[in-house]
Order: structure tokens, then sequence, then C-alpha cells
């Protein structure tokens, strides 16, 4: 009867959390954006031939797209995109990627997602210069724009970046350095560039895109897969795939109506990492090293039959604090941030604050001497066993289910299952 209980509750804590709950919107999610870029773009009044005045101008007047290559810091793993204006007399770069870590509460807006970003004017040759101490790559994509087109974005790019008007709200899928210079393209085409790239497939989703670039490093890798949700595997078409610098270039290119002739102006110094062109979640290796640590969890409660209970806890308790902590961030990601890649984490059906700190609580108390060793070694693997099941009912229901728990997340689920299903089920100390 005890067993028929269990899964009941399991299975009710599962619809609580996958139906229900994800309608639910603790705060308002429709952050306002100061400048929204098609808004914008929109109501901008787009200048004819008829109305240039000096046509020569523009002739000698040069609109290139530049695409940097990754640099070391992480948000800069992902490269970089500006346009850059060249006149007889001047060449200056037009950067919507400008942010500040000393900004006015950064980091409680950025949890938030109100990354206030800014749009930055400079000058080609300093701004080069950077790029090249930096040791990134930057590639020159010459325009193929009419005279109207030209005149149309250097007044839209000196409208926006008036300092009343160069601050928007920023968002790494949907509103960034790249997303902002496609809009403006699509503007000047009339939207026949994102008609176009969106009837070009994909075959992919936000999340497989930005993994490529994140494979280098794999506990990041493997942060970011946690605290993401459902909405990161949305699968895109082309003109989204665009949020990436480099998808942005080659759709440019591969639209002849606007791009033209490419010019490499340096090339890194020995690369950095090399972007996979292949998806691969690393489902296998997070795998085995859920087993390698769960099978020293085990060695631990092992040795000399549960009298190292003491060490066991310790090992977990390091463990299960981690997990706490990026329990609550995905808690607050999901009900109380703006950041649209967070909301509806199935993970946090099984890694939720409630069962993390149980599980935390219990390995603290494999700490306390007063108690037997067996007793609380056993209620510790109570709840490991507990979190197992709720981890593979979540993955049956996922193979009934697919088309609403599309979560790309078996690269999460397998190791947690494995660490918990081994703790659990293994070597359970009721039987010592």
């Amino acid at each position: 009867m005890k067993t028929y209980k269990h899964y009941f509750l399991i299975f009710a804590l599962l619809t609580f959390f996958i139906f229900p709950i994800y309608s639910f919107d603790l705060i308002n999610h429709n952050l306002i954006d100061p400048f929204e870029s098609g808004v914008e773009l929109n109501k901008f009044h787009k200048i004819s031939d008829s109305e240039i005045i000096s046509q020569k101008f523009y002739d000698d007047c040069t609109i290139s797209l530049l695409t940097k290559s990754a640099g070391d810091a992480i948000y800069s793993w992902f490269g970089h995109s500006e346009i850059l204006i060249e006149t007889p007399t001047d060449s200056i770069i037009y950067d919507y990627g400008v942010f500040s870590f000393n900004s006015e509460k950064f980091y409680s807006n950025f949890a938030q997602g109100k990354m206030d970003y800014v749009l930055y004017t400079s000058y080609y040759k300093s701004s080069l210069y950077y790029s090249e101490k930096e040791n990134r790559t930057v590639k020159k994509l010459k325009l193929n724009l009419s005279n109207a087109q030209k005149a149309s974005i250097i007044s839209f790019l000196n409208y926006n970046s008036k300092i009343e008007n160069r601050t928007y709200l920023y968002d790494f899928y949907k509103d960034n350095c790249a997303t902002r210079i496609r809009d403006i393209l699509s503007w000047t085409s009339d939207n026949d560039f994102k008609k176009w790239a969106q009837s070009q497939p994909s075959n992919g989703s936000f999340r497989k895109l930005s993994n490529r670039s994140i494979s280098r490093n794999l506990p990041i890798f493997f942060a970011l897969n946690l605290i993401q949700g459902h909405n990161a595997d949305t699968p895109t078409t082309l003109w989204d795939d665009m949020y990436l610098p480099s998808h942005l270039e080659a759709a440019v290119k591969q639209y002849n109506k606007i791009g033209s002739s490419e010019k490499i102006l340096f090339t890194e110094d020995g690369s950095r990492f090399n972007i996979s062109e292949k998806n691969n979640n690393h489902t296998i290796f997070f795998s085995i090293m859920a087993l390698i640590l769960g099978i020293i969890a085990l060695t631990f409660k092992r040795v000399k039959v549960i009298r190292n209970s003491r060490i066991f806890g310790i090992f977990n308790i390091i463990i299960l604090l981690l997990l706490t902590i990026f329990s609550f961030v995905m808690l607050y990601l999901t009900f109380f941030s703006g950041i649209y890649a967070g909301w509806r984490n199935e993970n946090l059906i099984f890694l939720n604050p409630l069962t993390a700190m149980i599980a935390l609580t219990l390995a603290i108390r494999m700490l306390n001497k007063k108690k037997q060793p067996i007793k609380r070694v056993s209620q510790f693997e109570r709840i490991c066993r507990w979190i197992a099941d709720i981890i593979f009912v979540l993955f049956i229901l996922k193979l009934i289910f697919p088309t609403q728990l599309y979560q790309n997340n078996l690269n999460i689920i397998s190791p947690f299952f494995i660490f918990f299903a081994l703790q659990g089920f293994l070597f359970r100390s009721e039987k010592y």
C-alpha cells in the first residue's frame, strides 16, 4: 500500500508542476523596452531616392557588417556584430553591444532580466585596435545597398545613437548586437529579408546553437543547460538563428540582394577554441561523471559498514549545497525574472528548493554522533530514492508527452538519476 501511495504522490507532484504552475506569472515578464527595435524602425521615415540631395556623397559612402570572432570573456564567446559606415571624411562604428558592470544596480538588474545595453559609436581605427589587441578575427562584409537604403540606415542610426534613444532592453536570444542589425537590414529591404529568412529551415533551437559556443567549458555548459527552461528549446528558423553574429553574417551573404564582397581584416594568432558545427549535449560524459561520484559516495558509505557515515555525509553536503543554490536560481528565473530562457524549467520538478533542502538537511544530520549511523544513512537513502523515482517518472512522461515536455534536458536528468539512484538503491543500510 505504501508503494502505491508513494507513486501516486510522485504523479500528483509532477502533474502539479508540469501543467498548471507554468501559467502562473508572479511578476510581469513583459518588461518595457525603452527603444524597441521593430516598433522604432516601423515608425521611422524611410528615405526615397527623390529626397536625397547629394547623390555623390552616398555613391562614395559604404556600409559594412563587421563580424568579430569569440573573445576570452564568457560574454564574448559567441562573437560580436557591428555596423561600419565609411565616408570620404569619416569611418564610424555603430556598436549595439555596450554595457557596463559599474552601472547602477547592474547585478540585481541582470538577475531580473533588465539588462540595459546602449548603441555606442566609435572611430573605426580605434575599434580595430582593440579587436586586434584582444586577438579576435574581424571580417568586413560590404553591403550591396542603394543610395536610398544607405541614407535611411545612416539617418536611423544617427537618431538611434542620441543619448535619449540609445538604450535598449537586452535579451541574449531575442534582442542583442546581431538582432538589432538584422532588424535594420530587414527594414531597408521592406521586410523581404525577414520573409526570406523565416522560410529557411534551421533544424535547431536556441539551446543547440549556443551550446556549440560553450562546449569549451563543460562546468559552465552543464550549469547553463541546467538553469535554462523550455523556451531555449523552441524550434527556430534562420531568422531566429541570427542572434549569433556568425549566423547573421552567413545569412546576409546567402541573401544576395544585400550581401556583397567580404574581406578578412586580420585573423587571430592561434585559435582559442573551435566552435563545433555539430550538436553535442555531452550526455555520456556527464553520466560517467555522475557514475564516478556515485561510486565514490558508495565507497564512503560502505567502508567499515556505515561507521564512516560522517565522511559520507560531508561528501554529499558539498554536492547538495551546490545543487540547492542552483535550485533557488532556477526557481527565481522561472517565476521572478524576465530572462526568457529561464522560464518553464522541467528540472525544477526534481531539483527544486524543497527537495534539495530536505536532502541537504538529511546529509547534515549524518554528522550527528548521537543518533545511530544506520538510521541517519537510511533516512538520506530514502530521499535519494524519492528524487530518483521522480526523475524516472519524468523521463517516462517525456516519452508519452513529447510535445508538452520538449525540453532538451536528457544530459541533465541522466546524470542526476544515476547519482541519486546509486545512493538510494544500492547497498541499502537497512540490510546491514
